[in-house]
């Protein structure tokens, strides 16, 4: 049973506290999507034309203070308990949430924010029912880190669960002027070419893959200098090998950072 969770960056046991699930349910979603359809005239045969996620995860427990760390008279919840907890879980801005399974190396992270509600025993509050509501029907991998060898080029095996396009963030640290160059190879044929030019020495390039922002640590104007093909990779189904090509006449270092999609459910 997991009683225990991380929310930006703190666990819940570090507060003293853990998860009690008041009822627990033999389905739990994983993915629902819709899907909308056209048939021909004259034809039998559907035909999809787009698809959508029903809803987004969320998953609504108990928090209570550890009753092996508490006696009962000191067991409920004061104001200034409450007023602890609900400065760390409620939140203006979605926040990163997992679950913590010490059996399950597994780690299975989500956005999310938090609705909270006391629960009552009497007059007394004995803990909080949280609602918590990720910002997708998916969950996430851990953030992975990828950076190819600045002389061999690489083969990466992209982990997801959903097909289609990862755009991962980049860093970019030119150690000798030139251009940055990458080919890359993804799982469905397709072959996509990043270039960026003038690229001077002490030069650190980012670029946001959510965001598909660049920006340089230079004075680098990038309008003529980057062809404006953000790095992505691919997955399609029996295929998560993207071939990453380094070439171009600078010399240089990047990495990937990226968090693929987990269809797993959110439930503790």
């Amino acid at each position: 049973m997991i009683n225990d969770f991380i929310f930006d960056g703190k666990a819940l046991s570090d507060f003293g506290y853990i998860m009690i699930y008041e009822n627990s349910e033999d389905v739990i979603e994983v993915s629902h999507m819709n899907y909308n359809t056209i048939k021909a005239a004259l034809s039998d045969v559907t035909h999809r034309v787009s698809h959508n996620y029903e809803q987004n995860y969320t998953s609504t427990f108990l928090i209570m203070k550890n009753p092996c760390d508490y006696m009962d008279e000191d067991s409920w919840l004061k104001n200034e308990d409450i007023t602890e907890l609900t400065r760390w879980l409620a939140r203006k801005q979605y926040k990163w949430f997992r679950f913590v399974d010490d059996e399950d190396d597994d780690e299975i992270w989500y956005k999310v924010q938090i609705k909270i509600d006391k629960e009552y025993v009497g007059a007394n509050v004995v803990g909080l029912q949280l609602t918590v509501t990720a910002n997708a029907p998916y969950g996430f991998t851990r953030e992975i880190t990828y950076t190819p060898d600045r002389i061999i080029n690489g083969i990466m095996n992209i982990q997801t669960d959903e097909e289609g396009y990862i755009y991962p963030d980049c860093e970019i640290t030119v150690t000798s002027p030139g251009s940055v160059e990458l080919a890359i190879f993804h799982g469905n044929g397709e072959i996509e070419g990043v270039t960026i030019n003038n690229c001077v020495a002490d030069e650190v390039i980012t670029i946001n893959g959510t965001a598909l922002q660049i920006s340089s640590n230079k004075d680098h104007d990038f309008t003529n200098d980057f062809n404006y093909v953000f790095p992505r990779f691919t997955y399609v189904y029996g295929n998560a090998e993207n071939g990453i090509w380094k070439v171009g006449t600078a010399t240089y270092d990047i990495t990937f950072k990226y968090r693929g999609i987990r269809k797993v459910g959110f439930n503790g």
